[in-house]
């Protein structure tokens, strides 16, 4: 098995169930975790989760479809 710890890892749709708890699993795992999602609220919300719970995160608002 291979170490996560000390990895970033950018999640699209961050802020939706299934990439939430993608970045969620990834931070529990010590990887430094990028959110992107097109709704700043609800990214910073996934944000404010993670570093509670003593992760590294940062919100990245964009849409991956607009070029």
């Amino acid at each position: 098995m291979f170490k996560l710890e000390n990895k970033v890892a950018i999640v699209t749709g961050g802020n939706g169930v299934l990439g939430g708890a993608i970045a969620k699993g990834l931070a529990a795992q010590n990887v430094k975790v990028g959110i992107l999602g097109r709704t700043a609220g609800t990214v910073e919300q996934g944000v404010n989760e993670i570093k509670k719970s003593g992760g590294d995160a940062i919100a990245l608002v964009a849409d991956v479809l607009d070029k």
